[in-house]
């Protein structure tokens, strides 16, 4: 018997997302990746932090916003998670006004939650900022 409880809360959705590492046959057509959406991952190295797109560096987009000298970080609200979530919006939605725009919600909502080594993709993305509270 299942017994309904309402909407599962967009904290526990997103735990969910979080580590699908793979792609699924409903994806946006990508050449850079042999036609699947877009994949972002992030880890915590002997070496340093590092964040990838489709297995390339991404860039910290220090060209629209610098919020932070020291590049990216996660797992806390500050300046080095924002620019995290600034360039993550900015390569997905390839709108650079849009994504300074969203970048503190989605560093408050996303980027402070993720673990030491964390992944999304592109769907998982729009989950979130469809969820997210409009101003």
């Amino acid at each position: 018997m299942r017994v309904d409880v309402g909407p599962i809360p967009l904290h526990e959705r997103l735990k969910q997302l979080t580590y699908v590492k793979y792609i699924t046959k409903n994806t946006v057509e990508n050449p850079e990746n042999g036609g699947g959406m877009k994949t972002y991952s992030g880890s915590r190295t002997i070496d340093g932090i590092k964040v990838y797109v489709d297995g390339q560096p991404l860039d910290e987009r220090f060209d629209i916003k610098r919020f932070s000298d020291s590049g990216f970080e996660w797992t806390y609200e500050g300046d080095a998670p924002r620019q995290l979530a600034l360039a993550l919006l900015a390569d997905h939605l390839d709108d650079d006004a849009k994504a300074l725009e969203l970048s503190e919600a989605f560093m408050k909502t996303k980027i402070s939650d993720l673990d030491n080594d964390w992944g999304l993709n592109g769907d998982e993305i729009d989950v979130i900022l469809s969820e997210l509270p409009s101003d």
